[in-house]
């Protein structure tokens, strides 16, 4: 009986010592494959860190990694259902592999030629240019008689405005009156007037009265105060000249003052028909005919109601001016 139970024993030893070594064997085959897997997903990791996502999810699987798939040194100490896990985790670790190598596909950059990119961008800019000159071509503008002689009348009273300052700079005011502008006429009445009558009243006016107002006139509009300066500064003009003529007889130096002066008192009595001669035949006037839309306008201008004359030629606004009313409501008058 003592032999027997000897034998029993050790043929038990033996049994669970043989299982332990099985395991063992088995738990070498499957570390040396995930060994084989281990290596190519490491590099992908490594390749990926600069991502924030990757990066976290690679240190999770190196954790994983030493802890479940390193052999340990007692294989007392083995758990079998750690390799069950292990054979989960490979599966998901292929599978996340496959996710980040088709990520960094995505995250890869071609290559860029400089030379192609800017010869691109050039040929994109001549492409604007073209389209930007072909809607130039295109373009129309809406043409009316009355946007005309309003664009007409605007342009030559800038021309008299700039005249105008100039001869009272020459006088030198402003040593004794500091600083003085000159003011547009008022556009109510006159640059943004295309009336026939009106019109022709305009051409009759001398410069002084189109810059200044009647009193009527100052009673009935709205915006005045420009005028009313434009008058008291040729009024300040007008008392100073007088003195002036009294100074030159006494003092040659005064001489050169009142020749300014009496140019621009000469100047502003000089009828608006006249002035619009000095105005054709000046730069400004050659700079407003060379604009596409005034030659546009100019061109319906010639053939509306078969006038057969241009606008931009010398004397015809007075000669535009003194045809018969073209208004109903005139022609009765």
């Amino acid at each position: 009986m003592y032999i027997n139970s000897d034998n029993d024993e050790y043929s038990q030893e033996s049994t669970s010592s043989k299982s332990e070594t099985n395991s063992i064997y088995y738990l070498e085959d499957r570390t040396n494959n995930f060994k084989k897997f281990g290596n190519p997903i490491n590099k992908n990791f490594e390749n990926l860190n600069y991502y924030n996502k990757e990066k976290e999810l690679n240190d999770e699987f190196k954790k994983s990694f030493n802890n479940n798939f390193k052999l340990k040194k007692n294989s007392s100490e083995v758990d079998m259902d750690s390799t069950d896990l292990n054979v989960v985790k490979e599966k998901e670790d292929v599978d996340s592999e496959s996710s980040i190598s088709m990520l960094s596909q995505k995250t890869k950059r071609p290559k860029i030629n400089c030379n192609e990119d800017f010869r691109e961008e050039e040929n994109d800019n001549k492409k604007k240019i073209f389209i930007i000159k072909k809607v130039e071509k295109i373009q129309k503008f809406i043409y009316r008689k009355d946007y005309f002689i309003m664009d007409f009348k605007g342009n030559f009273l800038n021309w008299l405005l700039e005249k105008l300052q100039l001869l009272i700079d020459n006088c030198h005011l402003f040593k004794k009156f500091g600083k003085t502008n000159f003011h547009i006429a008022n556009r109510e009445l006159y640059g943004g007037n295309p009336k026939e009558e009106d019109n022709r009243e305009f051409i009759s006016k001398n410069i002084e009265e189109v810059f200044t107002l009647t009193e009527k006139q100052k009673n009935t509009l709205t915006k005045t105060s420009r005028q009313i300066a434009n008058e008291e500064i040729i009024n300040k003009i007008k008392e100073y000249y007088e003195k002036l003529l009294i100074k030159k007889e006494r003092d040659e130096k005064y001489l050169s003052q009142s020749k300014a002066f009496e140019k621009f008192l000469e100047f502003i009595k000089i009828p608006i028909k006249d002035a619009l001669d000095m105005y054709y035949d000046s730069e400004e006037f050659q700079k407003f005919k060379s604009n596409r839309k005034i030659q546009y306008y100019d061109k319906m201008f010639y053939h509306e109601r078969n006038r057969h004359f241009s606008l931009l030629e010398k004397n015809n606004f007075v000669h535009l001016v003194n045809l018969p009313y073209y208004s109903d409501k005139n022609k009765e008058k």
